[in-house]
């Protein structure tokens, strides 16, 4: 398992009882403690989590920034409370965290939990990042397309053929790239090539984009109107 890296904000009951589970080889996790609750020194550490105290969820209720760089630089929060305190745990969701501990766990819940941030933390790493065209939104961990946020449903070959276009939305692809990179080698015909891009414009007409044919050249998509040039 990869080493995780944790960010706290100056010393607490939270990052000694992290060190203790770290020295009891019960985690592979790199601590980092940064004396004060900065944004600068967040988007250095670059985390895989950021722990949350008492003092720092009062100061984050004024300035969320976190949760503002959260889903741009992929870490996620969470909070360790000296006590479990209903209103503190509130406010730490509030503020952005996904998960709350506390002193007042019984060890071995405790220890499963981290076991449990580090194990999620891992596998949000080979998340892939939502792509974000004008209305469109793509998850692609998911496979899905969300247009005005309304989710438009797309058979896996048309699904491909759209994020091919996307990745490669600077030129226009041929019939015979989409085979090679889709079907990987199979026989298909241009003619079904043209009738897969036919239901996928039809399937995404609401979007603000557009996708181009050009006959005996390919296929482009245009996020912003060609020019006419």
């Amino acid at each position: 398992m990869a080493m995780c890296k944790i960010l706290c904000f100056g010393r607490s009951a939270g990052s000694e009882f992290i060190e203790k589970y770290v020295a009891e080889g019960k985690g592979q996790i790199d601590l980092v403690t940064v004396p004060h609750l900065d944004k600068g020194a967040v988007l250095e550490a670059k985390p895989d989590l950021v722990l949350l105290t008492e003092p720092i969820i009062d100061r984050l209720l004024s300035n969320p920034f976190l949760q503002e760089l959260e889903s741009e630089h992929r870490f996620s929060i969470f909070s360790f409370l000296n006590k479990d305190d209903v209103a503190y745990r509130l406010k730490s969701y509030q503020v952005g965290a996904q998960d709350c501990l506390s002193l007042e766990m019984v060890p071995e819940e405790l220890h499963f939990k981290m076991s449990i941030l580090t194990r999620r933390t891992n596998l949000l790493r080979n998340v892939p990042p939502t792509i974000e065209l004008k209305n469109m939104l793509i998850f692609p961990a998911y496979k899905r397309v969300l247009i005005n946020n309304q989710e438009v449903r797309l058979a896996n070959k048309e699904y491909e053929i759209l994020l091919l276009l996307i990745k490669k939305r600077e030129q226009f692809v041929t019939a015979a790239e989409i085979i090679a990179s889709i079907w990987k080698g199979a026989t298909v015909s241009q003619g079904n090539i043209y009738t897969q891009i036919h239901n996928l414009k039809r399937k995404i007409k609401n979007f603000d984009g557009t996708i181009a044919s050009q006959y005996g050249v390919g296929f482009r998509l245009y996020v912003e109107p060609p020019s006419d040039s």
